[in-house]
């Protein structure tokens, strides 16, 4: 159940940037208030995943997947150009996450 805490806690850390952009600088105030009601989210569901996982495990899978999917998402919804270099560096966090899973 602590891995699915932390998948959950992951697309919030995802939502909550991605409305933080839609909030444009926080004047948007129903974008504004989402990205904050998410981001409580994502992180009281890290702390049910740090009951069981290691936090230093959690945190880095955490933040990871936050960044492989904002990334990934900012490339598709928000025309940031793809390229080698930026999706060899996705690649790179993800391996860095799971080796921290494995050892």
């Amino acid at each position: 159940m602590s891995w699915i805490f932390l998948l959950l806690a992951a697309c919030a850390e995802i939502g909550f940037v991605l409305e933080m952009k839609l909030s444009d600088g926080f004047s948007r105030f129903g974008h504004a208030a989402a990205s904050l009601f998410i981001m409580c989210l994502g992180v009281f569901f890290l702390s049910l995943a740090i009951r069981k996982i290691p936090v230093a495990t959690a945190y880095a899978i955490w933040t990871g997947l936050g960044i492989v999917g904002t990334a990934v998402l900012e490339i598709c919804f928000f025309g940031a150009p793809p390229s080698a270099a930026k999706l060899f560096c996705i690649f790179l966090i993800l391996c860095g996450a799971a080796g921290l899973k494995l050892l």
